[in-house]
């Protein structure tokens, strides 16, 4: 017994794996060297793929996720689970909706109640599973049929449209390309990194999760870092409802026998007007103008009018750097058919500071004769 402290200190306070090098380095090549395949297939079979473009796209779609995942690392690294993610995330969402639309508040406050509400659930999971021993499999169960019930409450089972105005959260910055909520999800990650290697509170989560009776008996409470962990996680599933910019539909079906599956997001459709308009960018939505998928299709059907023109060799068409985009990268196998049966070349040129719905189109034959097209 006199060599218990003695014993107890040697297991708890091994020395520090390192971060970087090339034992660390090694645990992560499997990954690694998927992602590098994946990247490397993707660029050989799309010239368009390895771009600063194809790049921020991506970057600019990932925040959400990003940023619930930052917290669902933290309950598994102190051996919890958490089933109600899906309906807090969806609680948050309704908040976020009813405080915005009807009670008018500003995006600010609709954040921090949208925060609030997570943070709620997340420290009922936590003191309940805690505080009771109860398994955390069975609380975050019960909280998947609580927030269920709370998000149809809120929003009465009706769809909330908040519209354009948190559109900016998501939008690209002039300059970087990426979005402020990708920006948000960096600093997330970099915070939650450096909580878990850098901090007393990061230390006593790898502790907990290795061996919680050790933590016990080298004279620490694991409660308070457990209840705080899933209140963490409650609040980054409530950021990331926040950061998100598109309308859906919260659709609640049968909770499985395991309690894994409870909904699912479907994107509401929006009117024909906006399916085929956007806000002007140019007089801050004083008027309307077609969106990059609506001036493809009228450029798709100029070129076909244009190879269907005798002796025509040669269409170089001029537009809107984000229309120029979507024809090259949502567009290419109809522009390739087009130059494959018209026996013609087609050159897309975007311009960033062009018009949205700016349409120039020059189609020439072999000899760089303009060929005049039918209006």
């Amino acid at each position: 017994m006199d060599d218990m402290p003695e014993t107890l200190a040697s297991d708890t306070c091994s020395p520090r794996a390192p971060l970087w090098g090339t034992a660390a380095l090694a645990n992560y090549a499997g990954l690694l060297l998927v992602l590098v395949a994946l990247v490397a297939l993707f660029s050989f079979r799309s010239e368009h793929f390895f771009t600063l473009r194809t790049l921020a796209t991506v970057a600019n779609q990932i925040p959400d996720l990003t940023v619930i995942a930052v917290g669902m690392t933290l309950v598994l690294i102190i051996g919890g689970i958490d089933l109600s993610v899906g309906s807090v995330l969806a609680l948050g969402a309704a908040v976020l909706g009813v405080a915005m639309v009807d009670w008018q508040w500003p995006v600010w406050a609709a954040a921090a109640l949208c925060l609030g509400a997570g943070l709620l659930c997340g420290l009922a999971n936590g003191v309940i599973s805690v505080g009771w021993s109860i398994p955390a499999f069975i609380v975050t169960l019960g909280m998947l049929e609580i927030a269920r019930g709370c998000a149809y409450f809120v929003t009465d089972s009706q769809t909330m449209y908040i519209g354009t105005q948190i559109e900016g959260i998501a939008a690209p910055l002039e300059g970087l390309g990426i979005s402020a909520a990708f920006l948000v999800a960096v600093a997330v990650v970099i915070a939650g990194q450096f909580v878990l290697s850098g901090t007393v509170f990061g230390r006593y989560m790898m502790a907990i999760g290795h061996n919680e009776q050790v933590v016990r008996y080298s004279g620490i409470n694991p409660r308070p870092t457990k209840i705080a962990v899933f209140a963490i996680a409650g609040v980054e599933r409530a950021l990331r409802d926040a950061m998100r910019r598109d309308r859906a539909r919260v659709k609640i079906l049968r909770t499985s026998p395991f309690g894994l599956i409870e909904m699912t997001r479907q994107r509401v459709r929006p009117s024909l007007k906006r399916s085929v308009y956007m806000d002007c960018p140019c007089c801050s939505g004083r008027a309307v103008v077609k969106k990059a998928e609506s001036m493809a299709i009228e450029v798709v059907r100029m070129l076909m009018l244009a190879s269907q023109q005798p002796g025509a060799a040669r269409v170089t068409v001029r537009v809107n750097d984000e229309v120029a985009s979507y024809l090259n990268n949502k567009k290419r196998k109809e522009l390739t058919r087009l130059e494959d049966d018209g026996k013609l070349v087609v050159q897309i040129l975007g311009g960033e500071g062009l018009y949205p719905e700016h349409l120039e189109l020059d189609c020439r034959d072999k000899d760089g004769r303009e060929i005049a097209l039918p209006v």
